[in-house]
């Protein structure tokens, strides 16, 4: 069970410093660093469905007021992988950091993907599809490597979101 009252003000700290530097602060010019996409993965992976959905909706409200484009994208994109990595994690067992980094891997790569695909219908264009194809595919790569990487440390921010008594129960979800 996520606590709000911790959860909220983390999320918007998070939120707000992806706006403030992140935003601005390419890797290459092409490659940005997605804090809240790492955080709604750690949370997916971390906690049940139910859970992961109304943190992915509220991460994803959250984002939608510090960022350009249709309210709500975010709010629906982020609940609904909240609830996919959450129901997805129950079916798959999770035995080591190795493991947790590939699904943080794969989960930053769909997430992206339909974030990117989404954000096409509405006239938007992720910085990599400028490069042609192969663009797409470094930015995807590197994309992808560095959701494995960050799974790992916002899988502790998300630790201290859960109440007490749920925290051993996501330890091994964790990867820590």
């Amino acid at each position: 069970m996520i606590r709000w009252t911790v959860g909220l003000p983390l999320m918007f700290a998070v939120t707000i410093m992806q706006v403030a530097i992140f935003d601005s602060a390419l890797i290459g010019n092409q490659i940005r660093l997605d804090l809240p996409l790492y955080l709604l993965v750690a949370i997916g992976l971390s906690v049940r469905g139910e859970q992961a959905t109304l943190g992915g909706f509220a991460l994803g409200l959250i984002v939608d007021m510090f960022q350009f484009g249709p309210f709500g994208v975010n709010a629906l994109i982020f609940c609904l992988a909240g609830w996919s990595l959450a129901e997805a994690r129950l079916r798959v067992l999770q035995e080591n950091a190795s493991f947790r980094t590939m699904q943080g891997v794969l989960s930053t790569l769909v997430v992206t993907g339909l974030t990117w695909l989404l954000g096409s219908v509405f006239g938007q264009s992720p910085l990599g599809l400028n490069n042609g194809p192969w663009g797409v595919v470094a930015n995807l790569a590197a994309v992808g490597l560095i959701g494995g990487i960050m799974v790992h440390p916002m899988g502790r921010l998300v630790r201290w979101m859960l109440r007490k008594e749920w925290v051993d129960r996501a330890t091994p979800a964790v990867g820590i």
